[in-house]
């Protein structure tokens, strides 16, 4: 699913400036880059949080992180993923 014009607007208007060129080691993101699936590892350098918390949110499964489920793999799509803690926060479930 891609990231429609709307939500790439309400991110800018919220200052999500964390997720625009934001360096972690070798990893430098941007609003392009929330569009294609990212590892555990790049999910949490884009939330800024541990990779422990990603992995206990996915073990609680879809209603506590959208994720993609390939094998033995999990993807995220980072844009999903912020677009539902927003919801979250703002009461919407």
């Amino acid at each position: 699913m891609m990231l429609d014009e709307k939500c790439l607007r309400e991110m800018k208007l919220l200052k999500m400036d964390q997720f625009t060129e934001r360096k972690h080691g070798k990893q430098s993101w941007n609003y392009d880059d929330l569009n294609k699936l990212a590892n555990v590892d790049e999910l949490a350098a884009i939330l800024n949080v541990p990779k422990t918390w990603i992995y206990e949110r996915t073990r609680q499964g879809q209603k506590a992180i959208p994720f993609i489920r390939l094998g033995a793999y999990v993807r995220f799509q980072p844009a999903e993923v912020i677009k539902f803690f927003q919801n979250k926060e703002d009461g919407v479930s």
